[in-house]
């Protein structure tokens, strides 16, 4: 479902006129809150002069005391990093800056395997024993109470910059430069830790804004989600002009592997070039490396060191891939499905992809998803993503006194690891931490616009709402009625497509999609809205603008009137209704994905929930004729669209009774293999894998194998039972003669059928 942006203020013409913004951009800077004078004037024309006095920061003085103390003595600093992009850049900008300033300074970035996130007491101790007299944490450390409170026992200062959520007991660190602490002046808090590490450098030179350090700035706030407002939003479009200088060779090295043009760099090209790389090192072998990169002066070690980083960012993919099918297939064998949230534990996930994996299971099953995997240790560890509205650090920080070794994190994702004892334990908790809201999701789009509206200049004048990203998203604009044309698949799979879009005045514009994988294109006719955001392609020198299609919204034809409508034989019916019905969640979940609908259209027949629907699709057949009659007594459907996906067993394919004695006896002669093993001797048993799953149905249902630990094995206590008093044998049977004589039926008996069971 798609709804139009809401605009809390407007920008009247004289106040548009005043900054030369188009009816449309003035529209797109009012959705954003961005109204006034000052408010347009800082975002279009804000300099690094308007940046907030660094001094501002609570404890910054105290900071800079100890550093400039450190720097005259030549005692060892040691800036202690994190190892995502966000974390890389925060200690390459502290470096450069402090040997600008001539101190004795090293960094160590920790290895995620054996150091994990964060502080760490043992490389701590390793660092004060080579010499550090003064410990610097960059994106890390306001959780390290523990680790921290024993340095400062043992007379070692730490000082703590980092912007990650703020736990109950702050460590006892020398000085802490944190952009939410409490009594904070600074007026800025949303720094990602480059951010915080840059405020540390601008005090450290005296308010100098050290430009050459914006493409650190600019490539870890974007890597790290933090919403692209206020000074995020000036450093990133100022960063990206340094960039474009090519002042770094690491960067220059980055920019050759990824195949990143900088004709047109945006925050897009940074988000999918540069952080998958940095943060690939850092999730598979050693971040240092990237940090190395990152201040190369020699050129041949900058492109040993980017191929380095590109090889990782390959094998990253690989890694992920297989560790998010093998994830479902854990899902799906434990019915972990079934629970609110998921915990997933994988004996031999690599551990930097644990939130990568995550993620994409969020994507897949809507609920607050942690994935685990053994350390070398023995430990569980792992990471952890929420869905919208559910804060996961709230949630699990009360467990991490009790059943945690160690958490961190913010809002949205967190870190932990736990003995594996304590799972059992801990799936009950956070399980009881989750209680699922229903929201009505809604996809945002700015305005309509008319395609003859569309021009370079118009363009231009969009593209000073950016760099987008993070709460400043780029816009997307509603055509109406849209004239499609010269459909054809692009892409190394043929996954994605291209077509030509036409005006009224005949401007033709191409039409790209890069996210409606398998789009069939008889869609095309009966698109009545196209959403999409407007992009600049330039070609051999040439510009020309785009349409990159996020979703289309479609009608049926004004032709097709009736009440009762028979889609089973069209391809189109997938995207016309306003709501589908489905018996079985895990098909509705599927569909979801596979159609890249909105999940809040999606509705689960429930006979004790009646409700009026408006234009409802029946995406499956009910069991019975029953069932049917029950589905139009509980609901009230304006217009009913008959889709009906039938599955592909039909009454001759149930096994005869023969096949049913021969899987018995191969179990019985190989007991304790799983169903993929058994799936190995289908030719000998004369199965496929879907009439084998449906044989142990039936064995299941009269218990004559069972599961042990995940392996099928006879149950040598059952009493024999005739193939024919399985409730789930006679219930498909039932079913199947149902379905056949729907299927039966021509569109204009079965629409009779339908409307006679509506009156």
């Amino acid at each position: 479902m798609w709804k139009q942006r809401l605009r809390e203020t407007t920008i009247d013409s004289e106040l548009a006129a005043q900054f030369n913004l188009s009816p449309v951009v003035a529209s797109l800077f009012a959705s954003r809150g961005i109204s006034s004078a000052d408010e347009i004037n800082y975002w279009l024309n804000g300099t690094l002069a308007d940046l907030a006095d660094p001094f501002l920061f609570n404890e910054m003085d105290k900071t800079l005391e100890r550093i400039m103390a450190a720097i005259d003595a030549g005692e060892q600093i040691t800036v202690y990093g994190d190892y995502d992009a966000d974390g890389i850049t925060s200690t390459v900008v502290l470096v450069e800056t402090l040997q600008i300033l001539g101190a004795e300074v090293n960094y160590y970035i920790p290895s995620r395997f054996k150091d994990g996130y964060g502080p760490n007491l043992r490389k701590y101790e390793e660092l004060i024993a080579a010499g550090t007299k003064l410990l610097i944490t960059v994106d890390n450390g306001i959780t390290g109470a523990t680790e921290i409170d024993e340095m400062a026992k043992r007379g070692v200062d730490v000082i703590v910059t980092d912007h990650h959520t703020i736990p109950a007991r702050l460590p006892l660190a020398y000085s802490i430069i944190h952009p939410k602490l409490s009594n904070q002046s600074y007026p800025f808090h949303d720094y990602s830790g480059v951010g915080v590490a840059y405020s540390l450098a601008r005090a450290l030179m005296d308010g100098d804004p050290l430009e050459d350090l914006l493409d650190l700035v600019a490539i870890g706030t974007i890597a790290d989600l933090v919403p692209l407002r206020g000074e995020n939003h000036l450093l990133v479009k100022y960063g990206i002009e340094v960039i474009k200088q090519q002042n770094r060779l690491g960067l220059n090295a980055l920019l050759d592997v990824a195949k990143i043009q900088l004709d047109n760099l945006t925050a897009q090209d940074i988000s999918f070039g540069f952080a998958p790389r940095l943060n690939s090192i850092g999730r598979l072998d050693d971040a240092n490396k990237a940090v190395e990169l990152l201040l190369a002066e020699d050129e041949e070690v900058a492109h040993k060191l980017a191929q380095e980083l590109e090889d990782q960012n390959v094998r990253r993919k690989e890694i992920s891939e297989e560790a998010f099918e093998t994830a479902q297939e854990l899902i799906a064998a434990q019915q972990l499905d079934k629970n609110r949230t998921l915990v997933v534990v994988g004996p031999d996930f690599h551990e930097g992809v644990l939130g990568i994996v995550a993620s994409r299971l969020i994507q897949r099953y809507h609920r607050p998803t942690i994935v685990l995997t053994k350390d070398s240790s023995g430990l569980l560890k792992g990471s952890g993503r929420s869905v919208e509205g559910f804060d996961i650090f709230a949630a699990l920080e009360p467990l991490s006194h009790t059943l945690l070794s160690k958490f961190g994190g913010h809002t949205m994702a967190c870190g932990l690891s736990m003995p594996e004892e304590n799972l059992a334990e801990f799936r009950q908790a956070f399980e009881q931490t989750y209680v699922p809201q229903t929201l009505e999701t809604s996809n945002l789009y700015d305005t309509s616009i008319d395609l003859d509206q569309l021009n370079i200049d118009l363009y231009n004048q969009i593209m000073l709402l950016g760099p987008f990203g993070t709460d400043n998203e780029e816009p997307v604009f509603r055509f109406n009625r849209p004239l499609i044309s010269n459909f054809k698949k692009i892409g190394s799979n043929q996954q994605y497509f291209k077509a030509s879009l036409k005006s009224d005045t005949k401007q033709q514009f191409d039409l790209v999609s890069f996210n409606l994988a398998n789009f069939d294109e008889r869609l095309l006719n009966y698109v009545a809205e196209l959403y999409g955001g407007i992009s600049l392609n330039i070609w051999r020198g040439q510009a020309k603008l785009q349409i990159i299609v996020a979703d289309f919204r479609y009608e049926l034809p004004a032709t097709t009137t009736s009440r009762v409508v028979d889609l089973r034989s069209e391809q189109t019916t997938l995207h016309v209704g306003d709501s589908y019905l489905f018996y079985h969640e895990d098909l509705a979940e599927n569909f979801c994905i596979q159609e890249q609908l909105d999940r809040s259209k999606i509705l689960l027949v429930d006979y004790d929930e009646p409700r009026r629907l408006q234009s409802a699709a029946l995406m499956e057949l009910p069991q019975t004729p029953n069932d049917l009659r029950q589905l139009f007594k509980t609901y009230e459907f304006e217009r009913v669209l008959l889709k009906f996906n039938y599955d592909n067993l039909t009454i001759d394919q149930i096994p005869d009774e023969r096949i049913f004695k021969n899987v018995l006896k191969y179990v019985y002669q190989h007991p304790g293999l799983t169903i993929a093993s058994y799936n190995l001797a289908n030719k000998y048993l004369e199965t496929n894998e879907s009439t084998l799953k449906f044989i142990f149905r039936v064995f299941f249902d009269l218990n004559f194998v069972k599961i042990d630990e995940f392996k099928i094995v006879p149950n040598k206590d059952v009493v024999a039972t005739p193939l024919t008093s399985s409730k789930y044998l006679q219930l498909t049977e039932q079913r199947l003669k149902f379905k056949e004589q729907m299927k039966s039926l021509s569109s204009r008996e079965l629409v009779r059928y339908i409307e006679s069971l509506l009156q």
